[in-house]
């Protein structure tokens, strides 16, 4: 019963990816006292737990869901930041920049001296600033530079 299963879900990654989101909605409701889950650490307990049976989804729909995944962030988001930008912004936005800024130096440079690879740094980079759509960023490979092509095909 539960090999028949997991060969479904592995044939047909497109139930797997509906399975972890009503999995997701359903443990993101449990509640233990005022300490709620909700529905975005609901799903990602569940496709973390899915994740382990080894189903291999396209490359397309990793990018796709990753963009809705962006979309959504800015427009929940968005409205509030603008809403927020005044007069005392600016030494916080000032902040912001200096802060990704010298991430992204840091992460470039030291990958650079340990001769790290562009999977690792990205790694590095999403651990220190704390960020986990970096890895999305870093992973989608729409446009690879030609260092990139050059690297992979030898």
């Amino acid at each position: 019963m539960i090999n028949y299963f997991t060969t479904s879900l592995r044939e047909n990654p497109e139930l797997a990816l509906f399975l972890t989101l009503a999995l997701g909605f359903v443990v993101g409701r449990f509640s233990i006292g005022s300490f709620k889950l909700g529905n975005v650490v609901g799903t990602l307990l569940a496709g973390l737990l899915i994740g382990q049976l080894g189903i291999d989804v396209p490359p397309i729909v990793k990018a796709v869901f990753f963009d809705l995944f962006l979309f959504a962030t800015g427009y929940k988001v968005g409205p509030q930041f603008f809403r927020g930008l005044g007069k005392s912004a600016l030494p916080q936005v000032a902040l912001a920049a200096v802060v990704c800024v010298t991430c992204l130096l840091t992460a470039y440079l030291t990958a650079k001296i340990l001769g790290f690879d562009a999977g690792t740094a990205a790694g590095m980079m999403a651990g220190a600033f704390g960020d986990s759509a970096i890895i999305g960023t870093a992973s989608t490979d729409r446009h690879p530079s030609p260092k990139m092509v050059s690297r992979n095909s030898s």
